[in-house]
């Protein structure tokens, strides 16, 4: 009887043995049925670790280009980005030089009296209403001073009226100091005056 107790003890055990080991075996289970195993080893136990750690990471924060790798890709990932172009700034209105004028130029266009101080005489000066270049044609009458006979333009800078001669050297700087006065120095510095 003991050894009959030991043969069916020894037959379960073997049973369970076989039972064991068939299902750790590739294969065993019904073709429908079977899974991948994964033998557990300190390295698979690592990997699990960090999969469950990339899991959490992916439902804490949504997927975006730049995020999602390929298992076991080292490689940085490639982030690709549209470029907006920059907003244009509105032109600038172009602002007046300093030396802009401030006198309206057709209103000095005409005859003027060209006088020295201090009784030198006075003469007839033509500002021409003909423009060359930044300038406009100007005559000096011969019995001006002899600066003032060479002179061919005129123009305003600022609040000046510039008389040059041909060589486009100044003969003559005038301000306004009336209506229809201007006072100011020629050639040489001294003293002169416009009138109509």
């Amino acid at each position: 009887m003991v050894g009959l107790v030991r043969f069916l003890a020894l037959a379960l055990f073997a049973g369970a043995l076989a039972g064991c080991i068939t299902d750790g075996m590739i294969g065993a289970e019904a073709e429908g049925d079977a899974k991948a195993r994964v033998i557990d080893t300190p390295k698979t136990k690592t990997a699990a670790k960090k999969d469950a750690a990339k899991k959490e990471m992916a439902k804490a924060e949504p997927a975006t280009k730049s995020n999602i790798t390929a298992q076991g890709d080292t490689a940085a990932p490639i982030v690709t980005a549209r470029v907006e172009p920059e907003p244009r700034a509105p032109e600038a209105t172009p602002q007046p030089r300093s030396d802009a004028a401030t006198i309206p130029a057709r209103t000095l266009f005409g005859n003027w009296t060209l006088g020295q101080e201090g009784g030198g005489g006075s003469c007839r000066v033509i500002l021409g209403g003909v423009p060359i270049g930044s300038a406009y044609a100007a005559r000096g009458e011969p019995d001006c001073p002899k600066a003032f006979t060479a002179v061919q333009t005129w123009e305003i800078q600022g609040d000046e009226l510039v008389l040059r001669n041909g060589s486009r050297n100044i003969v003559g700087r005038l301000q306004p100091t009336g209506p229809s006065r201007f006072d100011g120095k020629g050639d040489g510095g001294a003293p002169v005056y416009l009138v109509r």
